[in-house]
């Protein structure tokens, strides 16, 4: 135990320190009445903390029990933690970086010291903080002397970098601040580095008292010097200063001793001071001659004024308005306000006004111009009048109007319709740089752009882009205002007003009122194009008649194209016309019909598959086409334009239902201007003539298909009508040639994996694509067509599988079709359809041909059925040779054929030698493997004139026609000897085998087919009893 304590001692020291903590919990008070700032907020948060580190020391030394002291400890260690995070928080919301503090940054900066205070509240469990703690003795206090544990210094190490970093982030900030926030950041920096020196002095320096706490005396002086002399908590921090320097008003800020508190950087301009220098000055100073009208207004009731100032260039007018605040409650009590004095700029308003002035007049000229523009119904007699009053009430030099066109290449173009000019002014509606003028490449891209959105250019030229600027300054334009004119949504040109006097801002008064005028222009257009369609009405229904007439009194498209294209010609006097169809799949023009040139020159013209025509590019384009110059045009051929002399030509695209019918041509010989009701007239007959051709097409569809249909029908038929395969292809490939012509055909059936070729037509030598198999899957179109299930067209095989070239009997075939044969949604095989010409099939082709197939596919299905069932009934299922009932009928036609003319005949009977052991060893399924691999043998290595055939179990029975007993037994010898060669696999191993065969041979002792076999049959015992795998001849 130690001695008593001096008590004086003991109670001076813990008593300062708490002395030190009130301290602290005053200036946190005076933080959190100034709470609607975060900078108050924060610094009343350091200030706890601080407090809390110097109480909770305090209590520790004055406590005399080890857990007691441990328990003040733990309370100092609230502020311990927190203290350093704290003092970056500060710094960074005093400095206005704030904003720094993301979510995941605000986690990294807090997880240390929670985690620390957390370890240090649990450090009796695992002394991470604290290795051992005693308690020694230094003068007459008693203290606690910790042994850290590890995770202690990494905590030194980041509070140390905050309380560093914060320093610093203030300095950084004091350096660039006015002088007052300099004052105040500094005084701030103090008062925390007195701390941090103690702590570093004894962490480091192995004092027994930390003198950190006590350090904190001095500190409270400074903060509490800092908030009396230089008003830390009132006057605007620099992270509001931040917002209010960039607002476009003056901001003046002067406490209740007329002092300025703040300055923004407008004010500074307005006053002519500077900012920094005026900071705590009086305002009868700062307000320099604005003062002796500003100064009486410092009341107590918001009050304003007008202040003009003159400068060399412009004169600008501001509204001055003084609002008293008090900034405490204080303030209040004593009616002692502070003011804030807004400097706002209305130079911008008077302005306006001004403006808002000649839009009025700008309007007025504008209304009783429009009111002469729309009451005729020619508009273009009354424009100049109108263009006149405008451009006098908008004070303008030059008033104009543009109109957009386009090019035969669709180039966007510009020329100059209408002008007005002001008096001294030089005209520019002859100067030819203003017809066809390309937007782009003038370099006014960016009007295009702007005007298409409905924007409107304007300003002094000079401000304009450079390339834009040389085209104006020609005209010696020094302000210039466009305006789109829209006609049905779509920018129909523009109206411009020029000042060539002198530079000028068009006001948005200005502008609203040109827009209005161009508006009116746009209603005028409007009005035109109703009237154009009324006359376009008119005259539809007179070609109407006439149209219906023809289309109904003709019966063919020949006919009626031939009398459409003489009467519309005639319609708006055209020297020529001419009417063509359109070949979809090879995008090929057709000549139909003709007027003004011989008829037979112009069906005898041949337009190349995808050559450019006039019919080809309207029917691409979508649209009519105005060809000024069809022998100079991008939209035919040089070849095609020689072939007829037309010149100037309209195109009219025939397309119903989105179905590309052909194209109606009107030309002249000579080069002619189109005007707008001749376009009008042409395009409303060629709608008409559009829906004749389609209706006549219509009909001639109707009975091309039901021609198809009956066509179909008994080809169907034809081909069911027979159960044989071979019987049932023929019909097929016979028929096809009326459903869909062509030069070659083959049925190909799936089996095995693979299309096999069971019948074909067309070629010099069928019977060479007999038997031809693909392979499925394969490089090959077959296999795309079974693998779909849908029909194929190649329209030039050569591109589509260049092997069309190589493969000999598939050389001639340029376009090929592939359909599928489906049964019961069962692919089957396919219809393959050939042609020597590229191009040759449609797509009605297509579909005919997959009807025909499905049709047919039931017959050959049926057919195939039927040869099967034929087959299994002659055949044995498991080794696939004659079964034992066919066979004895073709050994008795063979037996009596040859005792009839004197032939000779053996018969042959073998088995397996020990086939029972097979059995046993390895199971029946093993034993019929071995059956159908012998089986197999047989039929490759017999002669298909000789039958074979199971005789029962594993013995089976063969003829050798015309011969004896000898030649059959060399024939006997070289099958046993294959055999002997064989080798069964069976899963890791092999199987080998023998067989024994007996013989016997037609002689005058044989009087039936029976005995001749029952003599084969002893042969067969015989040579099993001598040793098997041997041949024997019975007699």
């Amino acid at each position: 135990m130690f001695p008593p304590l001096d008590l004086p001692v003991a109670f001076f020291v813990p008593g300062l320190l708490i002395l030190i903590a009130g301290i602290y919990a005053l200036l946190g008070l005076l933080g959190w009445r100034h709470r609607e700032s975060l900078v108050a907020r924060v610094f009343t948060w350091l200030m706890l903390a601080l407090g809390i580190w110097s109480l909770g020391y305090g209590l520790e030394i004055y406590s005399q029990p080890l857990l007691l002291k441990i328990l003040w400890a733990r309370m100092e260690y609230l502020g311990i933690t927190s203290g350093p995070v704290l003092w970056l928080l500060f710094a960074l919301a005093y400095t206005g970086q704030w904003q720094w503090l993301t979510k995941p940054k605000w986690v990294g900066l807090w997880l240390i010291p929670t985690t620390t205070l957390i370890l240090f509240w649990t450090n009796e469990f695992h002394h991470l903080v604290w290795n051992s703690v005693t308690l020694i003795r230094s003068g007459e206090l008693t203290l606690l002397a910790p042994q850290y544990g590890w995770f202690f210094w990494p905590f030194m190490v980041f509070s140390y970098a905050c309380l560093l970093a914060g320093s610093m982030i203030a300095v950084v900030g004091a350096w660039r601040s006015p002088p007052l926030y300099r004052a105040q950041a500094l005084t701030t920096i103090i008062a925390v580095i007195l701390p941090l020196a103690g702590n570093v002095i004894y962490v480091f320096a192995g004092g027994d008292l930390d003198l950190t706490p006590f350090f904190f005396l001095p500190s409270s002086i400074a903060l509490s010097w800092a908030i009396a002399r230089y008003r830390l908590l009132d006057i605007i921090p620099p992270t509001q200063n931040a917002i209010l320097q960039n607002l476009r008003d003056g901001v003046l800020v002067l406490d209740a001793r007329r002092r300025v508190l703040y300055m923004n950087r407008a004010a500074a301009e307005f006053l002519s001071q500077n900012a920094n220098r005026s900071l705590g000055q009086p305002a009868e100073i700062i307000c320099g001659i604005y003062g002796p009208r500003i100064m009486p207004l410092l009341g107590k009731v918001e009050q304003s004024i007008g202040i003009t100032l003159d400068d060399k260039e412009e004169t600008r007018n501001f509204e001055v308005r003084i609002s008293p605040n008090y900034l405490t409650e204080k303030d209040r009590r004593s009616e002692k306000p502070a003011w804030l004095i807004i400097f706002h700029d209305v130079t911008e308003q008077k302005q306006a006004e001004s403006a808002l002035l000649r839009r009025e007049a700008i309007l007025r000229a504008v209304s009783l111009a429009s009111e002469q523009f729309l009451k005729s119904a020619s508009w273009e007699k009354n424009i100049q009048r109108v263009l006149d009053k405008m451009g006098r009430a908008a004070d303008a030099s030059r008033v104009y109007i543009f109109e957009s066109h386009s090019s035969e290449d669709g180039i966007s173009l510009l020329s100059q319709r209408y002008e007005w000019v002001a008096d001294g002014i030089q005209p520019q509606i002859d100067n030819p740089d203003l017809q066809n003028l390309s937007w782009r490449e003038a370099g006014f891209a960016r009007w295009a752009d702007e005007l298409e959105q409905q924007k409107t250019i304007s300003g002094p030229v000079r401000e304009f882009p450079v390339m834009e600027q040389e085209l104006l300054k020609q005209q010696e334009i020094l302000s210039v205002a466009i305006i789109p004119i829209f006609l049905e949504d779509t920018l129909w040109g523009f109206i411009g007003f020029d000042d060539c006097l002198r530079e000028r801002q068009w006001s948005e008064a200005e502008l609203d009122a040109l827009r209005a005028a161009a508006d009116i222009f746009g209603a005028a257009l409007a009005r035109r194009n109703i009237e154009l369609r009324l006359i376009k009405g008119q005259h539809s229904q007179e070609l109407l008649q006439e149209i219906i007439r023809a289309a109904l009194g003709k019966r063919t498209i020949e006919e009626m194209a031939q009398f459409l294209v003489y009467h519309l010609g005639s319609l708006i006097g055209a020297d020529h016309c001419f009417l063509s169809g359109w070949n979809e799949i090879r995008e090929q023009t057709i000549p139909i019909a003709a007027y003004g040139v011989p008829l037979e020159q112009y069906l005898g013209m041949v337009v190349l598959p995808g050559e450019k025509s006039l019919s080809a590019s309207a029917l691409e384009a979508g649209h009519m086409l105005v060809v000024d110059d069809a022998q100079n045009s991008q939209y035919v051929s040089l070849r095609i334009a020689e072939l007829f002399h037309t010149r100037s030509v309209l195109v009219i695209p025939m397309i119903s239902n989105e179905k590309k019918l052909g194209a109606v041509m009107l030309g002249f010989s000579n080069l002619h201007r189109f005007t707008p009701e001749e376009i009008i007239l042409s395009e409303q007959a060629a709608e008409l003539v559009t829906l004749s051709f389609a209706k006549i097409q219509a009909v001639d569809e109707a009975h091309r298909r039901a021609d198809e249909s009956e066509t179909l029908r008994r080809a169907g038929a034809t081909v069911a009508e027979t159960l044989n395969l071979q019987d049932a292809t023929t019909r097929l490939l016979e028929q096809l040639a009326y459903v869909v012509p062509h030069d070659s055909a083959s049925v190909q059936l799936l089996r095995d994996g693979e299309l096999e070729i069971i019948g074909g037509e067309g070629w010099t030598d069928p019977s060479s694509v007999i038997g031809v198999r693909f392979p499925i899957p394969g490089d090959n179109p077959n296999t795309k067509v079974i693998e779909t299930r849908q029909p194929l067209l190649l329209n030039d095989t050569y591109e589509a599988y260049p092997a069309f070239r190589t493969i000999q009997h598939a050389s001639h075939i340029r376009s090929w079709m592939g359909v599928p044969l489906i049964v019961h949604n069962q692919i089957i095989g396919l219809l393959a359809i050939d042609s020597r010409e590229a191009n040759h099939f449609t797509e009605d082709d297509v579909q005919l041909a997959t009807t025909f197939a499905g049709q047919v596919a039931v017959a050959i299905e049926n057919a195939r059925l039927f040869d099967e069932t034929q087959e299994l009934a002659i055949t044995d299922g498991l080794t696939g040779l004659y079964n034992h009932r066919h066979f004895m009928e073709l050994a008795q036609n063979e037996f009596e054929r040859a005792r009839r003319y004197k032939r000779q005949l053996s018969v042959m009977i073998f088995d397996i030698d020990h086939f029972k052991n097979v059995n046993d060893a390895h199971g029946h399924l093993i034993g019929d493997q071995v059956l159908h691999a012998l089986a197999a043998l047989c039929k490759e290595k017999w002669r298909e004139a000789d039958p074979i055939g199971r005789y029962g179990g594993d013995e089976f029975i063969a003829l050798i026609v015309e011969a004896d007993a000898k030649i059959g037994r060399v024939v006997a010898e070289r099958l046993r000897r294959e055999v002997e060669k064989m080798a069964v696999p069976i899963q890791n191993s092999e199987i080998k085998i023998t067989i024994s065969i007996g013989i016997s041979e037609l002689d005058e002792n044989t009087p039936t087919l029976e005995t001749l076999i029952a003599r084969a049959d002893q042969a067969l015992y015989s040579a099993k009893h001598k040793g098997r795998n041997r041949v024997a001849i019975g007699h």
